[in-house]
């Protein structure tokens, strides 16, 4: 019978040849090395070759640049888009606003006046599109120029006070 100084040596004298090549890693470096997944350098050659790979990290740090930049770019684009649509919303409640001083305008007006305006007519630089539904009730279409949109549209009712 054989007698060793080390637990570890005694054990691989009873296990397959792969585990006691985990049992001679752990009796090189450590018990905790031998289960680690991260292998260690053992001698100087592998040391060399490490250092070569050392260029890897500026390309790493290239590729990260140009992600950033390429992110950069798409959150340009995507500020001008928001300025755009918020000067866009601006215009547009701006000429509402106008044309409902318009409409107040001309609500306040008589059966005699709406008459006078039937058809498309310009006031104050406005276009307004009056048509006559019925007797009484006057269909009112607000828009900025004869060429644009209609902003606003109500029915004003007018009795006959005749």
């Amino acid at each position: 019978m054989r007698v060793c100084a080390s637990p570890l040596r005694r054990a691989e004298q009873f296990l397959s040849p792969s585990a006691s090549i985990v049992y001679s890693r752990a009796r090189q470096f450590g018990r905790m090395a031998a289960s680690s997944p991260i292998q260690r350098f053992a001698s100087s050659g592998e040391m060399h070759d490490k250092r070569k790979r050392g260029g890897s990290a500026i390309i790493d740090a290239l590729v990260a640049l140009a992600i950033l930049g390429a992110s950069g770019l798409v959150l340009l684009g995507l500020l001008g888009q928001t300025a755009k649509t918020l000067r866009g919303a601006r215009e547009s409640e701006r000429a509402v606003v106008g044309a409902s001083e318009q409409l107040n305008w001309i609500s306040v007006q008589s059966r005699m006046t709406l008459q006078a305006m039937l058809g498309r007519t310009t006031v104050h630089g406005w276009s307004f599109d009056v048509a006559a539904a019925s007797a009484t009730l006057f269909d009112i279409s607000v828009a900025e120029s004869d060429t644009t949109r209609v902003l606003l549209r109500t029915t004003l009712y007018r009795p006959d006070t005749s």
